[in-house]
């Protein structure tokens, strides 16, 4: 049936759980493997949270994105995954609808959640 499915987290905080429990469930059934993304939005506010001059922004750029991963992939041990295999991303893109787009393209995803 699916051999690749596209789960976009929105909201790494509160992550929709009805979505994961379904995303799970179609990916045991069909065998599917499962990709957690969550797309990080314009980088352009950076600026407020750190100083002037570009390695700064990288750098809390960096962090934004590894604690992004760090959070799905506490997602992806989560029990509805118990038995599929599950692989997380994260990355700047920005509009979010865009990037989840270009993201399913990427992986070949027959499914988005």
């Amino acid at each position: 049936m699916y051999k690749t499915i596209l789960l976009a987290v929105g909201h790494l905080d509160h992550p929709h759980r009805r979505a994961i429990a379904r995303t799970a469930e179609i990916a045991q059934r069909s065998g599917a493997r499962v990709e957690l993304f969550h797309a990080l939005g314009d980088p352009s506010y950076l600026r407020t949270l750190a100083p002037a001059g570009g390695r700064e922004i990288r750098a809390v750029m960096r962090d934004a994105t590894h604690g992004a991963r760090l959070r799905l992939q506490r997602l992806a041990a989560a029990k509805p995954f118990a038995g599929v295999s599950v692989s997380v991303h994260a990355e700047w893109d920005h509009p979010a609808w865009a990037a989840i787009v270009r993201r399913a393209q990427r992986i070949g995803a027959e499914l988005v959640v």
